[in-house]
């Protein structure tokens, strides 16, 4: 086994930001296209109400109304499922550049078998944290209907529910890669794999979601200041009185929106496969 360096993995996002900067582009605009995919889905999908919810133009009650829109829809699953999928796409191409370089595709994304294994661990890992959440819940709810002496039960329920849910989420953290390594899905060789490496596996996650926090940080400043140069976002609604600077600082806050998500999963995908490399030490060959 080869040894396992938790800054290491965590600053792997960086290194691939750095390194891959083309493969990046080109899995932001394949996320534009998959949100834009989404988006007429939805417009095909639930019909007449979503439409006016668009055309409303953002008042503050859209989104609960959006909320309950979709909570009524039971064409919701599917269009979940696709955006499951969509994301299962972009870190499978993570996994890929890290895992296995030699393997080629476009940009190495790609739309097969791995793809389709990695939707299926995503969707047992949501379910998983949905009944955590679920029992966690519960508790707190158990908590605002006990009094006296009694409500420290459900406080210490719920203190352990959230130690236990994160104690199994950071030793099923490996189920991608390893799905994605192995080529067939494999929970159990992650639970196995990340034994006797908690400390060490959440210390790589606390420490990539703070490198993630930092990158989204510079971002959404660049993204900010982009607004303040054009006039602020009154000057962005004023659709007729549109300046080139504005159109510029319209587009490029269009462009962060896209590219914050790619970069989280770049940014939190990457030290995955990399202590999963780093904990079995076996090299992933080429297809």
């Amino acid at each position: 086994m080869d040894r396992f360096s938790p800054s290491d993995a965590a600053l792997e996002g960086f290194r691939l930001t750095r390194e891959r900067p083309g493969d990046i582009a080109v899995w932001t605009g394949f996320y534009f296209l998959a949100l834009l995919v989404l988006f007429l889905t939805m417009l095909a999908v639930l019909g007449p109400g979503f439409r006016e919810l668009i055309q409303s133009g953002g008042e503050a009650t859209d989104a609960e109304a959006l909320a309950d829109l979709l909570a009524k829809s039971p064409q919701l699953g599917p269009i979940l499922l696709l955006a499951v999928y969509f994301s299962a796409v972009v870190l499978a191409g993570v996994f890929r550049v890290v895992l296995r370089p030699g393997e080629r595709g476009f940009a190495h994304l790609r739309f097969g078998a791995d793809e389709l294994r990695l939707t299926v661990v995503f969707l047992i890992l949501l379910a998983f944290i949905a009944i955590a959440l679920a029992m966690v819940d519960f508790a707190v709810v158990a908590l605002g209907e006990m009094t006296g002496a009694g409500q420290l039960i459900p406080v210490i329920m719920t203190f352990a529910g959230l130690a236990l849910t994160l104690w199994m989420a950071v030793r099923l953290s490996l189920a991608a890669p390893v799905t994605f390594a192995r080529r067939k899905i494999a929970i159990r060789e992650s639970w196995r794999l990340t034994r006797g490496h908690f400390w060490s596996l959440l210390g790589m996650l606390v420490m990539s979601s703070i490198f993630w926090a930092i990158v989204w940080i510079m971002v959404s400043i660049i993204g900010y200041l982009s607004v303040a140069l054009a006039g602020g976002p009154e000057a962005m609604a004023d659709i007729k009185g549109l300046k080139p600077l504005t159109l510029f600082a319209l587009a490029l806050t269009f462009v962060v929106q896209i590219l914050l998500p790619v970069l989280q999963i770049v940014m939190v995908g990457s030290p995955l496969a990399i202590a999963f490399e780093q904990l079995t030490g076996e090299p992933e060959p080429a297809a």
